[in-house]
């Protein structure tokens, strides 16, 4: 007798604020009108640390200061061209 079982899928936990949902694939972020830099950064390595393949910019504005990645794989878009503006602040040293 052969008896299959099925393990419960690990669900992604949205580990990001209010600015950001989850799904299946990833995170949409939703813009604040204010410095969105520690929400995406949040959405990045949480993806990566879950294993999801997507951080999704919705339109809007959109203010970093700076972004880094590690151990991402996968996309990190708007969601569209004209739609979704990313504003790269300078931090004066």
């Amino acid at each position: 007798v052969l008896l299959l079982l099925k393990l419960p899928a690990h669900a992604a936990t949205n580990e990001c604020g209010d600015n950001a949902s989850l799904s299946d694939s990833g995170y949409l972020i939703s813009a604040s009108g204010g410095d969105d830099t520690e929400t995406i950064q949040c959405a990045l390595d949480s993806a990566a640390s879950q294993g999801l393949g997507s951080v999704k910019l919705e339109t809007g504005e959109f203010t970093v200061s700076g972004l880094r990645t590690n151990g991402f794989v996968g996309t990190f878009e708007g969601t569209t061209r004209a739609g979704t503006i990313l504003l790269i602040e300078n931090e004066e040293e």
